[in-house]
């Protein structure tokens, strides 16, 4: 059987306090700063998503909306590339140029 378990009501608070404490540190949660206002639950989103809340990633979930700022994360319009060598390497395996199907058939 699955626990369902959720943390007490004040855990959850305490934990949204400190996220703020933290927040404000950055001065994402001063109102005096430049930076956006933003939910309690998009600031999650963006410390959860990044290497933790920065004032620039704020301005640009506020400006792009939540949704597309995600989307825009997980398919960024520039792929990352790699060192020349590792590319030419990756290049040279023969599983680089077969499809998904013909590997299918040689495994079988």
């Amino acid at each position: 059987m699955a626990s369902s378990f959720r943390p007490p009501f004040w855990r959850r608070g305490l934990a949204l306090g400190v996220l703020g404490l933290g927040l404000a540190s950055l001065g994402l949660a001063n109102p005096a700063t430049a930076a956006p206002r933003l939910s309690p639950t998009d600031l999650a989103l963006l410390n959860r998503v990044t290497w933790g809340a920065r004032p620039a990633d704020a301005e640009a979930m506020a400006a792009q909306g939540p949704d597309r700022w995600l989307d825009a994360q997980l398919r960024p319009d520039a792929p990352d590339t790699l060192p020349p060598a590792a590319q030419a390497q990756i290049d040279a395996m023969p599983i680089s140029h077969a499809s998904l199907a013909e590997r299918v058939v040689d495994l079988e």
